[in-house]
């Protein structure tokens, strides 16, 4: 499974739709992309990623056994494209208040990329982590706020997005 994710370059996401066509068909699979993350390879860990992050949309279950690696890898990763990813992803997983916590200081130092596409879906990760968590929320609200003064017009929109969107001023 992992072959058809290999060769091109990081800009495409290959056959990374097909993958997801066939795990969704049969999860039992799961774990064979999952391994994908740990490749040598930056595409292969870069089409894992976006796989896990489509097939994930529909079913977060699926998550389930492997949110300690997932928390591992997001805090070891210093790949954009794993972080963007990732940063879709953490909000899909079952998270203890400590665990939330720790995912939300992760996820903070996502803002610190130079990757517009990490920042803007760092912002909506912190958001939708503080959910369940009053500070959470508030800290991610004052980081919306900043990013409207972005550098980055998709920063800028994202921030934009998620107030108003949420009707918070």
């Amino acid at each position: 499974m992992l072959k058809k994710l290999a060769g091109g370059d990081l800009r495409s996401i290959g056959n990374s739709d097909e993958i997801v066509k066939i795990i969704l068909k049969n999860t039992g699979d799961f774990k064979h992309l999952f391994e994908g993350l740990y490749s040598a390879d930056p595409v292969i860990r870069m089409r894992s990623a976006d796989a896990i992050e489509k097939i994930t949309q529909t079913r977060p279950d699926l998550l389930y056994h492997y949110k300690n690696e997932i928390l591992d890898l997001a805090t070891k990763t210093e790949q954009k494209e794993m972080r963007w990813h990732f940063a879709q992803i953490m909000p899909r997983l079952d998270l203890a208040e400590h665990e939330r916590k720790h995912a939300f200081h992760i996820i903070e130092g996502y803002l610190n990329s130079q990757s517009a596409i990490v920042q803007a879906c760092s912002l909506e990760c912190l958001y939708d982590l503080g959910e369940k968590d009053a500070v959470l929320r508030e800290k991610a609200i004052d980081y919306l706020q900043q990013g409207l003064e972005s550098n980055y017009k998709a920063v800028q929109a994202r921030s934009r997005k998620i107030l108003s969107k949420n009707d918070v001023k």
